[in-house]
């Protein structure tokens, strides 16, 4: 099924925008809830030789389908059975946590967004299998950023090695509606590059098509927890006004006044364009998909998301895909500088309680061959970038007819880039787990407490997450 939300009522394909707001909810909740086939059905005297692997359902289908593909052929090669099984982005953690406690963990685990919120805490309490073993070998064929992004430290072993395989990378886009800015009078060839420019043409444009659309929004900005777009967005806006929590040791700089001075500035930044009126209001309470689907539904203008999820969604409709989606990179910050943009290394790991770990890392040694793992990322339809420079050769990522996939690539093989921070910090982790962020944006926005007393909690919960690590 395509998605089909852009055919509404104004520009006469004869859907109101409440049906079509009822297709792209239909579609996105199928594509986040459907659950595909295991690889293998085993018996009963196989399933204890099979290995579980857990995989984040993909948004489209040709992110499952990649995966599926190399377990096949590695089934094929091996004789080793695989039972594979998706679970949704906002539920795979909470089922690995209940699967602790009942003492059935998968052998192996690709949690979107784990880089963030679990490795590195599971890698510091000993939960994790060092696979220095399988990232030695291949350690040329990565960039620096996957690697560094892979070694954690165990404070049950007191040592710092290898404890996730990196597969792929994504860094972060503004999506936008090249025909919306057109009716606004707006060019998109001439997006402003000065911070406040940009983030005011979004202004501008609801200002300017307001009179004909009472419900279009200029900005889709995440202002909720329970949305990790939320977390990384605010994370570019300290970046853009070079705020920086961490020094280079990984030691919080809270403390420092200048600092909170910074986070006032940002969450007071983030927040006024909620209040002013030009983000829905429905944002404070979004989950992580409701921003694609306001942008799909053209409800909002534009909006800031992780990885190339959006157009990637609509590559089976050449006429939004290749004409009426837009994907830019983000302006320069407020100094005039390029902005650094932050990288999520997509990682697969295997758990330390796991009783076939060779099987499990001959699978993953597999994964990572340059070619496996080249038409793997591939095979995702651009959404991720590779990790192994090699695979940047081939004409997909740089192919000048595309106007999407070629703006990732120039991004994380040209521009500027760091990890985020739980990278330096293992407890940073718990920042994004907890919603640190989230939480005290929505409460801002919704006028439950100030910049200042916001900053405050933010900064309190911070300090105390580290101060038990």
């Amino acid at each position: 099924m395509k998605h089909q939300s852009w055919h509404y009522r104004q520009r006469g394909y004869g859907l109101t925008r409440r049906q079509a707001l009822w297709l792209t909810l239909s579609t996105l909740t199928a594509a986040c809830t459907a659950k595909a086939p295991t690889i293998t059905q085993p018996t009963a005297n196989q399933s204890s030789s099979a290995l579980e692997l857990w995989w984040t359902k993909g948004l489209i289908l040709a992110e499952d389908e990649a995966i599926q593909n190399v377990v096949k052929e590695w089934q094929g090669k091996s004789g080793i059975a695989v039972n594979l099984s998706f679970h949704k982005q906002d539920d795979i953690l909470q089922k690995l946590e209940r699967a602790y406690q009942s003492g059935k963990p998968p052998d192996i685990l690709y949690a979107y967004k784990g880089d963030l919120a679990l490795n590195p805490r599971f890698a510091w309490e000993g939960k994790l299998a060092d696979v220095s073993d399988i990232i030695e070998p291949a350690k040329a064929a990565y960039v620096p950023t996957a690697l560094a992004a892979a070694s954690f430290y165990n404070n049950v072993e007191k040592k710092q090695s290898y404890f996730a395989v990196p597969l792929c990378q994504e860094a972060t886009y503004i999506f936008y509606w090249r025909d919306l800015l057109k009716q606004a009078g707006l060019n998109d060839r001439t997006l402003p590059t000065d911070w406040d420019q940009f983030w005011n043409t979004w202004k501008d444009l609801q200002k300017r098509l307001r009179p004909q659309d009472a419900d279009l929004y200029g900005l889709g900005i995440q202002s909720s927890p329970r949305n990790s777009d939320t977390y990384i967005f605010f994370e570019y806006v300290l970046q853009a006004y070079n705020v920086q929590l961490l020094n280079g040791q990984g030691k919080l700089q809270l403390a420092n006044p200048e600092v909170r001075r910074g986070i006032i500035r940002c969450l007071d930044w983030y927040t006024q364009f909620y209040k002013q009126g030009f983000v829905p209001p429905t944002a404070t309470r979004w989950s992580s998909p409701d921003n694609n689907r306001a942008l799909l539904n053209r409800s909002v203008a534009m909006t800031v998301n992780a990885s190339l999820s959006i157009p990637v969604s609509q590559r089976d409709n050449k006429e939004v895909y290749f004409k009426q989606l837009g994907t830019v990179d983000f302006p320069n910050k407020p100094d005039g500088q390029p902005i650094e943009h932050l990288v999520s290394i997509n990682q697969a790991v295997i758990l330390a309680s796991s009783q076939k770990q060779p099987a499990a890392k001959k699978f993953l040694a597999y994964l990572i061959q340059p070619p496996v793992l080249q038409g793997f990322v591939k095979n995702m339809a651009g959404r991720f970038f590779p990790v192994m420079p090699s695979a940047w050769q081939d004409s997909f990522w740089t192919n000048a007819a595309d106007p999407h996939i070629p703006i990732q690539a120039k991004t994380l093989r040209d521009r500027p880039t760091r990890s985020f921070y739980p990278v330096q910090a293992p407890a940073y982790s718990q920042v994004f787990q907890n919603d640190v962020w989230g939480t005290v944006i929505s409460r801002i926005a919704s006028n439950t407490v100030t910049v200042e007393q916001g900053a405050d909690e933010a900064i309190q919960q911070i300090e105390q997450i580290f101060s038990v690590w």
